[in-house]
């Protein structure tokens, strides 16, 4: 069975994660126990002293009663961490992508991208090809953009820009074409034409 070489960052003030896997205080963190079993997040809880075990957990959830030995621990969150990679990559620590027992090592901006968005959208982008972190950048944009046309879109009916223009036909023309020329340019965005 393989360890984690890493040295333990759990301490007994706070929760964290650690190659990808929540590690839980029970029953205190109950309320984000139950948010990662509803996440289908793979799950470490550290039973405290005098507690009661969970009852029900799933294929993505163990348990340790504490006071835990370090390598028990550790093998629990590398067979957790085996487990939950299975059916899609999981991100652990020191950029590396797990799935089940073999790891791909990233780059510092694909582990910053991948940490970043869901693992649904990064494997998706990873499918089209070369290049796929600058088609990110320019779908982010592309929103960003119709985000702003939909802003101007709004601060030409607002009142204070009918003040300005003090209601001339001329510049209601001018108003209309604006509106007119931001309205075609967002459905391009949105059609990606």
């Amino acid at each position: 069975m393989e360890l984690l070489d890493a040295p333990s960052e759990r301490s007994s003030e706070s929760s964290t994660a650690v190659d990808g896997v929540a590690v839980v205080r029970w029953p205190d963190e109950q309320t984000r126990a139950d948010e990662l079993a509803r996440r289908a997040a793979p799950r470490l809880l550290l039973v405290a002293v005098g507690a009661e075990a969970p009852a029900d957990t799933d294929p993505l959830c163990d348990w340790v009663q504490e006071p835990a030995d370090e390598l028990d621990v550790q093998s629990r969150i590398v067979e957790l961490r085996a487990r939950a990679s299975i059916d899609r990559p999981i991100l652990g620590d020191h950029g590396v992508v797990w799935r089940g027992s073999v790891w791909v090592a990233l780059s510092p901006i694909e582990a910053r991208l991948t940490a970043a968005f869901d693992s649904d959208l990064v494997d998706w982008f990873r499918l089209t090809g070369e290049g796929w972190h600058g088609r990110i950048n320019q779908v982010l944009r592309v929103f960003m953009l119709a985000v702003q046309c939909v802003m101007l879109v709004l601060m030409l009916d607002s009142p204070h820009v009918s003040a300005m223009l003090d209601g001339n036909v001329k510049d209601e023309v001018v108003r209309e074409r604006l509106r007119d020329q931001v309205t075609r340019f967002v459905e391009k965005l949105v059609g990606f034409e």
